[in-house]
C-alpha cells in the first residue's frame, strides 16, 4: 500500500516538474534561426517575406553584422495580405505605408524594392479586377510623390 501511494505522489510530482518546464520553455524567446541563416547565404539577391518593423530589424542588423564594412544592401519585399486570409502571411495593408518608411528610415543596410502579395485563391474575375492587387492606394498614402518609396517599386506575387 505505502508503494502504490508513494509512487502516485512521485508521478504527480514528475508531471509537476515537466509541467513548469514546458511553461518555461513557452517563455523563453526562440532564436530566430531563419534570418542567421538566409543572412549567411552567399550572393543573397532579394528577400521577399518582410512582414514586420520587427523583422525587418532583425534581418537589418543580421546583414549589417555579416558584411561589416560592405555597402552592399540587401533588397527586399514588403509582403502585404491583401485578401486578409488567416491561412496567408503577411501584414494588414493599413500598416504597410508605416512598415516602408520604418525600412527606408532605419534600416540602413536594406534596400526596400517593393511589395509581395498572395491574392485570393479562385477569385472570381467577372467581379472585376482582383482587389488584392490594387496597390496604388498605398503610393496615394504619400503626402508627395518625392517622399514617396513607392515611386519605383516592384510588385511581386
Amino acid at each position: 500500500m505505502w508503494k502504490v501511494a508513494m509512487s502516485e505522489e512521485v508521478g504527480k510530482a514528475v508531471q509537476s516538474v515537466l509541467e513548469r518546464v514546458k511553461q518555461a520553455a513557452a517563455r523563453r524567446p526562440k532564436p530566430d534561426v531563419p534570418v542567421c541563416q538566409l543572412s549567411c547565404v552567399p550572393n543573397l539577391f532579394l528577400l521577399e517575406t518582410i512582414d514586420s518593423p520587427k523583422l525587418a530589424d532583425k534581418v537589418n542588423s543580421s546583414w549589417q553584422r555579416l558584411r561589416g564594412a560592405s555597402s552592399q544592401r540587401l533588397k527586399i519585399m514588403v509582403q502585404v495580405n491583401t485578401s486578409g486570409e488567416q491561412n496567408k502571411h503577411g501584414l494588414p495593408p493599413e500598416d504597410t505605408v508605416n512598415t516602408v518608411k520604418h525600412i527606408v528610415s532605419q534600416c540602413s543596410a536594406l534596400h526596400f524594392s517593393g511589395l509581395m502579395t498572395i491574392g485570393r485563391y479562385g477569385y472570381d474575375l467577372t467581379l472585376g479586377p482582383n482587389p488584392d492587387f490594387q496597390v496604388q492606394t498605398l503610393k496615394d498614402s504619400f503626402p508627395s510623390k518625392k517622399q514617396s518609396p513607392f515611386s519605383h517599386i516592384k510588385i511581386g506575387v
